[in-house]
């Protein structure tokens, strides 16, 4: 988790709202207020949007 909040902080190329919704949901969850099943969905999201492609499953 904290590596996804520092690539959202400090590296992620938009800024955008769903980058917004996934840092907040991250913090959430490092936080114990909501799931990481809500975090990792928030932070897919935000890289979709930023144009990041899953890599195919070897």
């Amino acid at each position: 988790m904290e590596k996804a909040r520092f690539f959202l902080l400090e590296r992620w190329p938009n800024n955008d709202r769903a980058r917004s919704k996934a840092l907040h949901a991250i913090e959430a969850a490092m936080e114990c207020m909501s799931s990481v099943d809500d975090a990792r969905a928030a932070f897919w999201s935000a890289a979709h949007t930023a144009g990041c492609r899953p890599r195919a499953l070897v």
